[in-house]
């Protein structure tokens, strides 16, 4: 029997990183990534439907440049389906920025585990190109 409001596994929710995280995180576009990445955080990490032209128009290379290669590798493998190209490049233009926040949550979750009450966005040095951690 479980208690209301307690956690199934017994760990307590993780709180939401904060702005100075992702904005290590992200680099130099922040301003277009942050806001989205602020409402995901208001909806507990729940997808909604938002829309990213970079990831709809360019969607294999999108996925490449964010570090997203498990993504990419199925797009590239879908993309020589007939018909299936296009619908692909929609579904990367409306769940791209959530694509992207997951992986942030995961990149920057992990540091906070790896060096436990440090500031993670000292941690997160992005190499010239890189887009992020």
């Amino acid at each position: 029997m479980t208690e209301c409001g307690k956690n199934l596994k017994g760990r307590q929710p993780k709180a939401p990183h904060t702005d100075s995280e992702y904005r290590a995180f992200i680099g130099p576009e922040e301003h277009r990534y942050l806001p989205r990445f602020r409402m995901f955080d208001g909806l507990a990490g729940n997808f909604k439907a938002t829309w990213n032209w970079s990831a709809f128009f360019f969607t294999f290379w999108w996925l490449l440049y964010r570090k997203l290669y498990a993504y990419a590798a199925l797009v590239f493998v879908l993309s020589f389906v007939p018909y299936l190209n296009f619908a692909v490049m929609i579904g990367s233009g409306v769940a791209g920025y959530y694509l992207y926040y997951r992986k942030a949550q995961e990149s920057i979750g992990r540091l906070k585990e790896a060096f436990p009450g440090a500031d993670i966005s000292a941690r997160i040095i992005p190499r010239p190109g890189d887009a992020g951690a």
